[in-house]
């Protein structure tokens, strides 16, 4: 993975060299965030003037996110210090309702 100013001059710096993919900037701009497998990685990053890219550190085992293709499944918060997530689960039973906005008008008329 890397990161670059945009726009501008200069190169690309890298920030893993490992791979990595949902990258997430933090609040304040300080560090990214990212997921390599289940770990969710950090890395420093300074980016007044040129960017400084620290080393990339294990920050935590995540859940199992699987490979979302359409969505990230986790995010951080404002605070930058907590995290929340979308684990995925294996589905067993899966129950299907056919009209179901029919059997809502019966319980919940809306005729006066």
């Amino acid at each position: 993975m890397f990161v670059r100013r945009y726009p501008g001059p200069g190169g690309a710096e890298q920030i893993s060299n490992e791979g990595g993919y949902d990258a997430l900037w933090s609040p304040d701009g300080t560090e990214i965030f990212y997921r390599n497998g289940r770990r969710i990685m950090v890395v420093d990053v300074q980016t007044d003037g040129n960017i400084k890219v620290g080393r990339p550190r294990l920050l935590f085992d995540g859940p199992n996110l699987g490979n979302a293709k359409f969505y990230r499944a986790w995010d951080v918060m404002p605070d930058g210090q907590r995290f929340i997530a979308v684990e995925r689960a294996p589905v067993s039973t899966l129950n299907v309702i056919l009209n179901w906005f029919d059997e809502l008008k019966r319980l919940v008329p809306t005729d006066p």
